[in-house]
């Protein structure tokens, strides 16, 4: 999955996205969701827990 347009120089990001087990995560695993540039720049991370 990916975002197209991020400016990694952009002070505050923001956004929705719509995750679920048919994307290939499992119920009560950890991801760290990544929010990359198209040159894999991490701009912003998060943890995740699927419920």
């Amino acid at each position: 999955m990916g975002l197209d347009g991020v400016d990694p120089k952009t002070p505050v990001l923001s956004g929705e996205i719509s995750i679920n087990e048919d994307d290939g995560l499992s119920k009560g695993k950890p991801y760290i969701i990544k929010l990359v540039t198209d040159r894999d720049v991490v701009v912003a991370s998060t943890p995740l827990v699927m419920k």
